[in-house]
């Protein structure tokens, strides 16, 4: 058995203020007589409670004796028995069980009080950790929003790439790389209906940030602007300049922005019809 438990548990407390079942009691009785360290306890707990009554009571005042004799019925014969609090006595058992009762509404109170603080803590760091999840969840569907957009937009690129290529109006022209850059490649896919002009970048170099490759279509051999290109994103096809009539279509590498001449010495791609 834990001693220092069974003392802690205030079991000895309710005994000495009568507050526990016949049976309780007995058991306690057994176990005071059984362990000399729960018989010292109970010793200290009962001086306790009577250092305190008498700390705390008061002596009446000497009128009040006369006044209390003088409202008892005359008879044959009075007698005045002198009372005095005895250790152990049922008023020193009453203001014993004031004190006690005082000492555990304190404690009571500061257990629940620290309860209630524990549970607020726990409340809050819930609310916190709820806070978190819907952030997290909120970055995660904004995520998803965004890749859906990206998926849609790709879709609907494809989609019409598609639909340029099959349309029977549409002629696709292979460009090849040149001497500059041989390994260079590129299609142009040009409707001959709606003159609309799309180039699909396979291979080109990098080219320097002050500079852009520019799309020229050859009609009657004098090149026509056809517009600047990036290469930096070639997952789709660009559309550049529409164009009515060509018999070739050249890339050259011109300033940025695009030039109102060709650069011939600066051509990297030509592809004829």
């Amino acid at each position: 058995m834990n001693i220092q438990e069974y003392i802690s548990s205030g079991v000895l407390e309710a005994y000495v203020l009568g507050a526990l079942s016949d049976e309780e009691n007995e058991q306690v009785t057994k176990m005071v007589a059984a362990y000399p360290e729960l018989k010292k306890e109970l010793d200290a707990i009962e001086e306790a409670m009577y250092q305190h009554a008498l700390s705390n009571s008061k002596t009446p005042p000497a009128s009040l004796r006369g006044r209390i004799i003088n409202s008892i019925p005359e008879a044959e014969e009075t007698k005045v028995v002198s009372l005095s609090i005895k250790k152990k006595s049922g008023l020193y058992y009453l203001a014993a069980a004031s004190v006690i009762v005082a000492l555990f509404s304190a404690s009571f109170a500061a257990y629940f009080w620290s309860k209630w603080q524990q549970a607020e803590q726990k409340v809050l760091a819930m609310e916190q950790q709820n806070t978190a999840i819907a952030q997290n969840l909120n970055l995660v569907n904004n995520k998803l929003k965004q890749d859906i957009t990206i998926k849609e937009q790709s879709i609907a690129n494809l989609q019409k790439d598609l639909s340029l290529v099959l349309d029977t109006t549409t002629t696709i022209i292979k460009l090849n790389g040149l001497t500059i850059s041989p390994t260079a490649s590129a299609v142009v896919l040009w409707n001959k209906a709606t003159h609309d002009v799309f180039i699909d970048v396979k291979s080109l170099p990098t080219p320097p940030s002050d500079k852009q490759y520019q799309l020229w279509a050859l009609q009657n051999g004098k090149p026509v602007d056809a517009g600047v290109f990036d290469v930096l994103d070639t997952s789709y096809l660009q559309k550049v300049k529409n164009i009515e009539s060509a018999q070739a279509f050249a890339v050259t590498l011109e300033k940025k922005g695009g030039s109102p001449t060709p650069t011939f010495d600066a051509m990297y791609l030509m592809g004829k019809l």
